[in-house]
Parts: C-alpha cells; sequence; structure tokens
C-alpha cells in the first residue's frame, strides 16, 4: 500500500479505495484444516468464512488485496485463475492473497490430482466478484 501511495504522489494522481466482503464458508462434511490428529470432517458452522477485499487505485495502475479467512492461501492454479479474472473484468493487474491462519477451515492443496473442488471453484468465483465490486466502490482517499 505504501508503494501505491507513492507511485500515486510521483504520478500526480489520487489514492482511491474500494471494500467488499463475501461469505467463502464451505458446506459441512470437508476435511478440516490444521491439526494432525483431526480425522473427522466438518460438522457444521460456528461462524462464517470471510474474504474481504480492499481494491487500491492510483492512476491506472489497481491493486487487489485479498485477506482470506482460511488456514492458508489457495494454490497457484486458483490464485491464476482469480488473477486472470479480475483482470480481464475490472482491469485489476496486481492480486495479492493471504490467509488468517485459522485452524477452523477447509483443507487447501497446491494440486488436486481430480480436479479443484466444487466448493475452492466457487469461492474463486465469489472473490472475484468481490474484487469487481471492491473496484465499483472506489473513492478518493
Amino acid at each position: 500500500m505504501l508503494a501505491l501511495s507513492v507511485i500515486a504522489s510521483a504520478q500526480g494522481a489520487t489514492l482511491k479505495a474500494g471494500v467488499a466482503k463475501v461469505d467463502i464458508t464451505p458446506p459441512p462434511d470437508l476435511s478440516m484444516w490444521g491439526y494432525g490428529s483431526r480425522k473427522n470432517p466438518s460438522t457444521g458452522t460456528l461462524d462464517p468464512l470471510y474474504a474481504r477485499v480492499l481494491v487500491l487505485e492510483a492512476g491506472e495502475t489497481r491493486l487487489g488485496l485479498v485477506a482470506l479467512d482460511l488456514g492458508r492461501c489457495f494454490g497457484p492454479a486458483s490464485l491464476e485463475r482469480l488473477r486472470n479474472e479480475v483482470k480481464t473484468s475490472a482491469g485489476i493487474s496486481y492480486v495479492l492473497a493471504a490467509a488468517s491462519h485459522t485452524h477452523s477451515g477447509p483443507v487447501i492443496q497446491d494440486d488436486y490430482p481430480e480436479g479443484v473442488p466444487a466448493w475452492e471453484a466457487s469461492a474463486i468465483e465469489k472473490i472475484a466478484e468481490a474484487v469487481r465490486e471492491a473496484h465499483q466502490r472506489v473513492i478518493e482517499v
């Protein structure tokens, strides 16, 4: 963010920001992330898991920051899909995602031999929509 504000001031551009949040809670019965001795799948939801998005814009430069209520970030293929989607639909060239490291979320893998799970694919779509929504909400800061 500091770099973007420096770029904005150097270019004489105004710094703008927009935010959005989306529920990415998986369905029950998924394997849980975290503890090595955990053998049973999820049995329900106490609190929802969210993706929180901040889009920063300075001139033609746009950056999407995504904070995930997950044990770890999505793997490279899912992140690439997210980046391509928001670049095409919102002109956001840079997306940085980070996870909160909760032990109350689903298992996430780098590769899925049998294909990306439906929940993860759906979460990526929801996050892309939240990035677009945050971009539509940008205001001068």
